[in-house]
């Protein structure tokens, strides 16, 4: 799919097209802006660059975001937690991206950006509504940028956006495809099953002699070698581990509960206007002139659309469910749709107020705050307990000292392979859950102490305890263990015979009644037809599924199942009558549109990555990061 849309990005009629369509809708604004300043460019690419200006305000966007849950993180934490090269990735794709659509000649235009300018609420004069200069000159002052760059970056990511929703407005799923999807989606099967188990087989394999296990164990032993294990004691702290002196305050709970009253208020009401007309392609006609600028009196009475009474509601009230998703996903004031409604009619829709929901009282969620205030605490106390670990097992103790210095208990562990599992397949799985453990385990010397680790949820300490080298074990050891295996191999295989068999009957005309009555077995049927989404819940395997929808009427089915191994009949195929499938046409080609658009945006940034060379600073790079981390 992607190779596909990469191809259609190149075309020059491609190119055509898309560049029309932003005519249309370069009146588009956006809330993700960034500005470009002067100074040493850190990545570039072409003539555009990400300055450190730019990546200050990146970092302090960052940090408005986080803190607002009642953090105080700085600048020093984001370069101490390693996020800086991470946040040049994300900028370096984004001007690789509007360089690319610069040299395709695509541009909403300096028009548009001058009305983005006017219509800012953050540049309205509050004296005459209009837009106030003032303000804007001091707004750049603030974010130390230019006139010129703040304007470059805005006709950028307009553009940018305009190019999305230009191929979002072009796109129109064909009605065939459509229906294949909810089809797909929405296709049932009745299915009568039975499970066979070594039990029904009366011809099973005789046990093996010694002289056939011998000839297995000698066929076997590079299987049956013993990896090398460690066994290792190991000191794991959490944030968790700090969450008893976490002390919440009263004071510290309103603050939070009024910084999240929006979270904690009922369903927000949404008004919204409507126009409806009696085709997708007029509507989306409409949609283009409106979001031009057109009149909306004169968009409806020229093509013939019908003007619809203000409605006001929660998303659950709005029916159809895809008009409701629509008008709760919409920016305020803009003109959005088309959606498809149940009378077949087409609309477009404006939300024009939204009411927000009234707020939850505080003692209803007080220990939800509580809970969650305690557990921000106890992560700084995690995050604040590094350095002194590092100071006590920078001191050359034992690590049982260590333990008892910062209060965590020594977790000891037998002897483990690479994987985490014991000689007896034990798993250690508090020691796999701690990311690259095994790994660095198995890097230590006899005996050593390792320092401090840094997994993410966990910081731990590791002492390499012992070593047991990989051998080969003695036949007489695993004689018995490879007895039992030949056997359940010999047992599936007879069981997977006796399957084929009935299966064969199956298809000759036979039926899966007679069948299980001879063996003594229940025919099981569910209560339900499944779906490929509701077949995990009657017990079906992915790989059950799988094979259950790719057979047809009647057709025998072999599919492991717990217990032993299914074989069914697929007795029924249920496609929605042709009115409820009608009704599921709109919510699938909304689904099908959403999952192109974003293959295109994803190809359209994968031609601009491979068009548009990134240049780095490396120099430039590490100077930032090393200025803003801690001091040594």
């Amino acid at each position: 799919m992607l190779t596909l849309f990469r191809n259609l990005v190149r075309s020059k009629a491609a190119l055509v097209v898309i560049g029309l369509l932003i005519v249309s809708l370069s009146v588009f604004g956006i809330t993700d802006i960034f500005g470009i300043g002067s100074g040493s460019g850190l990545v570039s690419a072409g003539s555009r660059s990400v300055e450190t200006s730019e990546l200050d305000r990146e970092i302090d966007f960052q940090l408005d975001q986080m803190n607002q849950q009642g953090g105080s993180l700085t600048r020093q934490d984001i370069a101490d937690s390693g996020q800086i090269p991470a946040l040049l990735n994300m900028m370096g794709g984004r001007i690789a991206m509007a360089e690319h659509l610069d040299r395709l000649g695509l541009s909403v235009g300096k028009d548009a950006v001058i009305d983005q300018l006017r219509e800012s609420p953050v540049f309205k004069s509050q004296v005459h509504g209009g837009f106030d200069n003032d303000l804007f000159q001091l707004y750049l002052d603030n974010r130390r940028q230019s006139e010129n760059a703040y304007r470059q970056r805005l006709e950028d990511d307009l553009t940018a956006f305009a190019v999305g929703r230009a191929f979002g407005s072009a796109l129109r799923v064909p009605d065939g495809i459509a229906q294949l999807n909810a089809v797909f989606r929405s296709e049932t099967r009745g299915v009568a099953y039975m499970v066979l188990s070594p039990d029904q087989v009366t011809d099973l394999p005789e046990a093996p002699s010694d002289e056939e296990i011998r000839e297995f164990y000698n066929a076997q032993q590079q299987f049956l070698i013993q990896p090398e294990r460690r066994s290792f004691s190991v000191i794991a702290v959490r944030p968790s581990d700090f969450i008893h002196r976490a002390n919440v305050t009263d004071e510290e709970i309103l603050n939070d509960y009024e910084a999240q009253i929006t979270r904690f208020s009922g369903p927000e009401s949404r008004t919204y206007e409507a126009l409806s007309f009696a085709s997708e392609d007029l509507a989306r006609r409409a949609l283009g002139r409106l979001l031009g600028g057109e009149d909306l009196s004169s968009v409806s009475a020229s093509l013939n659309g019908q003007t619809l009474p203000l409605q006001t509601g929660i998303r659950t009230e709005l029916q159809p469910s895809e008009l409701a998703t629509a008008v709760f996903q919409s920016v305020p004031e803009l003109w959005s749709g088309p959606v498809q409604m149940l009378s077949g009619q087409w609309v477009l829709f404006r939300v024009t107020d939204v009411i927000p929901g009234e707020p939850v009282p505080l003692e209803q969620v007080r220990d939800i705050l509580i809970s969650e205030i305690a557990d921000y605490k106890s992560r700084q106390l995690y995050e604040e307990s590094f350095e002194e670990i590092d100071d006590f097992v920078g001191s050359d103790v034992s690590l049982e000292d260590v333990a008892e210095l910062i209060g965590s208990p020594v977790y000891t562990y037998p002897p483990i392979d690479r994987n985490g599992r014991t000689e007896d397949g034990l798993t250690i799985r508090s020691l796999t859950s701690i990311d690259g453990a095994i790994d660095y385990g198995f890097d230590l010397y006899p005996d050593e102490t390792g320092f401090r680790q840094d997994a993410g949820d966990v910081q731990y300490i590791m002492r390499l305890d012992g070593e047991v080298a990989s051998y080969l074990p003695e036949f007489e050891d695993v004689r018995d263990d490879l007895k039992t295996q030949m056997m359940l191999t010999g047992e599936q295989a007879a069981v997977g015979n006796l399957a084929e068999e009935i299966s064969e009957r199956i298809r000759d005309g036979g039926f899966i009644s007679v069948e299980a009555e001879q063996l003594g077995l229940e025919v099981i049927r569910t209560p339900q037809p499944v779906s490929r989404t509701t077949g995990r819940q009657a017990g079906f395997s992915d790989d059950a599924l799988a094979r259950i929808f790719a057979a047809k009427l009647d057709e025998p089915v072999i599919a492991p199942v717990r217990g032993g191994l299914m074989i069914g009949v697929v007795e029924s195929i249920n496609i929605p009558p042709g009115d409820q499938l009608a009704t599921m046409v709109p919510l699938a080609r909304s689904q099908i549109s959403t999952v192109l658009e974003r293959e295109f945006e994803q190809g359209l940034f994968d031609e601009a990555m491979e068009a548009v060379e990134l240049n780095e600073n490396a120099a430039a790079i590490n100077a930032y990061i090393e200025s803003n981390q801690s001091p040594e």
